[in-house]
């Protein structure tokens, strides 16, 4: 019973943050999470994917892999390209090859 309670009180505080949460079991979840990755629309949206920060040990084997597993086909391989084109230490487009 005082589970029950206790997740019914983070409901109500998701609830103050404009949250809404349909049932406990998501509140118990929601309390273990780490990371949590969204997408923003509506009308500021501008329609464009954008890289910001990638957490990775090793940045260079990281920028490495973006560039040569990238087709830019879809929006979130451009993102990572531009990304790569910006903090890459190379050219990414001899890295491709």
């Amino acid at each position: 019973m005082a589970v029950t309670i206790i997740l019914a009180m983070g409901m109500r505080r998701i609830l103050n943050h404009e949250g809404l949460v349909k049932k406990l079991l998501v509140a118990e979840t929601l309390g273990s999470v780490t990371v949590i990755c969204t997408d923003k629309t509506g009308t500021l949206t501008e329609g464009r994917m954008r890289v910001t920060h990638i957490d990775f040990t090793d940045a260079n084997a990281s920028l490495l892999t973006i560039v040569c597993c990238n087709n830019q086909d879809e929006p979130v391989e451009i993102a990572l390209w531009q990304y790569a084109t910006r903090h890459s230490p190379e050219d990414p487009k001899i890295n491709a090859e």
